[in-house]
This record gives C-alpha cells, structure tokens and sequence, in this order.
C-alpha cells in the first residue's frame, strides 16, 4: 500500500536492476527447460544484474572523486 504512493522515477537505478534480476530469476525458474522464454528470462536476470553492477560502480566512483576534493 505504501509503495503505491511512492513516485517510480524516484527509484535509484540499483533498485530497478534488483527487481529485473529477481523477476528474471523466477521467470527463469517457471518456464520450460531451454525454451526461449527462459532464454529471455534470463536475458533479464543478466540485464538486472549488470544494471546493478553498472549503478554500483559509478556510485563508488563518484565516492571516491568527493573523497579526493574534500582532502
């Protein structure tokens, strides 16, 4: 109930890539054993997890650049 009142464009980019790897996964899971819905599903999970990977990464480094500027 809470969720709906939250804007989705607020969502930080690691949220989303978590929610496309956790979808992919369990579609991944219920289809048909190396159909390709399966193969798009997991597509997906591999998309999740480099979006996450992707938002992490430029997340640390922008860390480390305000690090290096306040010393």
């Amino acid at each position: 109930m809470g969720l709906a009142f939250l804007p989705i464009e607020k969502l930080p980019l690691f949220i989303w890539g978590a929610i496309l790897a956790g979808l992919g996964g369990f579609l991944a899971l219920q289809e048909a054993w190396l159909s390709w819905p399966q193969l798009r599903a997991a597509g997906l999970l591999v998309v999740g997890i480099g979006v996450v990977a992707y938002d992490v990464s430029k997340r640390l480094q922008s860390s480390k650049t305000e690090d290096k500027e306040a010393s």
